[in-house]
This record gives C-alpha cells, structure tokens and sequence, in this order.
C-alpha cells in the first residue's frame, strides 16, 4: 500500500477490466458474424441446390392412371422438380392433364418423353413428327397448368444391331431426321431436349465438320446425358467432356443415374447396391457437376424403380 492509501495497482486492473470486457463483448460479435455467414453459406448452397433439375424418367405412363396423385407426392417427397413422361396412345388426353396438373400444383414440370432406336432410320422421321405435332395439338387444347412444358426425345440408334456395321449411315440419317424434329418443335414453340449417351463426343458429322454433340448442344435447349456407371467419380469423369462443350456453349446439362437392372454389367447401375449410397453418390454428382455452369442437375433413371426401393 502506498503512504496514500491507494492501491497503485487499481488502474492497471481496471484497464485489464476494461480489455477483458471488450474482448468478451468482441467475441461475441464475431462469433454472431461467424454463425451469419454460415447460416448464410448453408442458404446460398440449399438455393443452389433447389434452382437445379432433379428430373427422372416415368415410362410406364398407364401408372398415372389411377396413382397419378402418390406419384406426384413421390416426387415432392424425393425432391423431383422435373418428370420426363412416356407418351402412350392407351392413355387419354384428360389423364395427362390431370396428372400434370397435380404435377404443376407440387411445382414440378413435365416433359413428354418418346423415342425408339428405328426413329434414327432413313424414311423414319415421320415418327418423330408426328409426336411432336401430337405434343403441339394437345397443348393448344389444354389448359395453361395442365400443359406439357417441353419434348424430350430418346433416340438411340447405336442400340440397332445394325450400328456397328453402319454406323455413319445411320448418324447420317439420325442427324438428318433429328434437323425435321427441330424445325417441327421450334415453330411450335416447344423446347426441345433429348437423351445422349456419355462418349457421344467422339461422333463425327456426316459432313465431317465438327462434332455431334457440339451440333446437338447448339440446336436444343438441354440435354440429359446417361453417364451410367455405380460411382460419382466415374459418372463425373464419363460426363466431363459433355459438360466443358456445354460451358463454351452456354448450354444446360443434367447428367442422368442408372438405378434399374442392366444386364450390360453391374458397374453400370446402382440396382442392387444400398439405397444410401445411390443417394450419397448422387450427391457427390451434384459436388463435382457444380464446377460447370453447364450442370443443371441429375436424372434418375427410372422412376418405377426408384418407387418401388423406397417403398
């Protein structure tokens, strides 16, 4: 103690008191700021992550018949915000409406889906038209929720026999009957996707400038590629050549999973594999697919089956 009575200590301590204070209350800011950005980085992702297409493909079109209404809830449920639907003449126009009508209510758009491997075939692009045309009739006639919102063609030639002997014929015509398609869809307003397989890079024009699917990706609006294989890395790894063209050319890519049974090898779908780790491995797709501002999102191949494990 000092001849005042005063302690000469006091000062310094109550500066000490004063920092601690500061630096508790400073803690508490920043830690208040670390949790706003966090929350918001987890909302700029979870954003991110609903603007993208989760699509998949529902070929046995009857099913909306009398279980339209669970498929939609389905698809609420498992996050599909885009059904790629089989058109089938055993199905009445009223049943498409209804059910696309549920479908736009849960917010979730539908796309007619058709094709088969002869529609590549010279003389063969009737069939593609005609569908189309059957596309743009019934929209005209429907009303503005109960309408398709676009076409989506599945056209695989190369699983003709026929392929590996003729293979750029039958690009040839395919090309050739794929330009009638466009044209039908454009002047009807119609957006226009298909399906293609992983390594259609490697395809030549019948004109020999230039790639199929630099042309395919320039002429539609997306296209879903049917990267099939049982692991993330290897469906981003057979997608990646698609997505940088798509990137050059501004272009959206959903990137399709095979979950139904093949018997081209099991290392082609998740049939048979954990449901847990179809759903990590998609998520994984979406990780590694965001590095592209062509990735729109992921197909799952196929609905029925995707239906029936979860269920």
């Amino acid at each position: 103690m000092s001849k005042s009575g005063t302690n000469p200590m006091r000062p310094r301590d109550s500066r000490i008191g004063r920092f601690l204070r500061f630096s508790r209350g400073s803690r508490g800011v920043l830690i208040t700021l670390l949790l706003c950005c966090c929350v918001a980085v987890l909302f700029s992702l979870r954003s991110a992550d609903t603007d993208r297409t989760k699509a998949t493909w529902l070929w046995d079109t009857e099913w909306i018949r009398d279980s339209g209404e669970d498929i939609v809830s389905f698809c609420r449920t498992n996050g599909v915000n885009l059904v790629y639907l089989q058109i089938s003449d055993r199905v009445e126009q009223a049943t498409y409406r209804e059910f696309i009508r549920k479908a736009h209510e849960a917010g979730i758009d539908v796309h007619a889906l058709n094709g088969a491997p002869e529609w590549a075939k010279e003389r063969h692009e009737e069939e593609g038209k005609s569908f189309i045309r059957w596309v743009s009739d019934y929209n005209q006639q429907a009303a503005e929720g109960e309408r398709f919102a676009g076409v989506h063609l599945d056209v695989e030639p190369y699983l003709l026999p026929e392929w590996k002997q003729d293979e750029a014929s039958l690009v040839h015509s395919w090309v050739d009957n794929m330009k009638i398609w466009l044209e039908e869809g454009r002047e009807a307003g119609l957006y226009m996707a298909a399906d293609v397989p992983f390594w259609l890079p490697r395809l030549d024009m019948p004109t020999g400038n230039g790639k199929v699917s630099s042309w395919m990706l320039e002429q539609f609006d997306s296209l879903t590629i049917m990267a099939y294989r049982d692991n993330s890395d290897s469906i981003y790894e057979s997608s990646k050549n698609l997505l940088s063209q798509a990137d050059k050319l501004g272009k959206p890519i959903v990137i399709g999973l095979e979950l139904g049974k093949t018997n081209e090898g099991g290392y082609l779908s998740f049939h048979g594999k954990p449901l847990d780790y179809f759903e990590e491995q998609l998520r994984d797709v979406k990780e590694l697919g965001a590095s592209h501002s062509s990735f729109a999102g992921a197909a799952v191949h196929h609905l029925r089956v995707w239906y029936d494990r979860v269920k």
